[in-house]
């Protein structure tokens, strides 16, 4: 089993190296932006765990793709992101690290010549994480 903080290390040097193979290939606009998401989690606190065989990536595409949702167990909020794409990977943080991603976001929007189509990042995520999706026993901490 690999250490947390290897894990880690592991996670992002795996999206260093899809970011480098992305300005390698000229890789859509649509992978460098979810390299930049996927790194923004990462910075706010957000946990890796990346999917090391066929049957985990598998199980990563049984959530909502590039969605933030949320799960409450024994009254504790978690909230979950998946990349089942590029870095094949769930993210999972606490109220702590997904203030920090929201807030990193706002301000990336309110910045000059920034793109919305004005709605509120606050409001896409809660819309977002309003979602209907099932709760699984997969999204506690041996989730993969």
């Amino acid at each position: 089993m690999i250490g947390g903080h290897k894990l880690a290390a592991l996670a992002l040097a795996s999206l260093a190296l899809a970011a480098v193979a992305t300005a390698l290939t000229g890789a859509p606009i649509f992978a460098q932006q979810q390299q930049a998401t996927d790194m923004k989690l990462v910075d706010a606190g957000f946990k890796t765990r990346v999917a090391i065989n066929p049957a985990e990536v598998a199980r990563l595409r049984n959530y909502p793709a590039r969605t933030m949702f949320v799960r409450t167990k024994g009254g504790v909020r978690k909230y979950y992101y998946v990349d089942p794409d590029n870095c094949q990977c769930l993210f999972s943080g606490n109220e702590d690290a997904y203030k920090t991603y929201r807030d990193m976001i706002t301000q990336a929007q309110a910045l000059p010549g920034a793109m919305g189509n004005g709605s509120s990042p606050e409001n896409s995520i809660i819309q977002e994480m309003n979602a209907d999706v099932e709760p699984d026993y997969m999204m506690d901490d041996n989730f993969l």
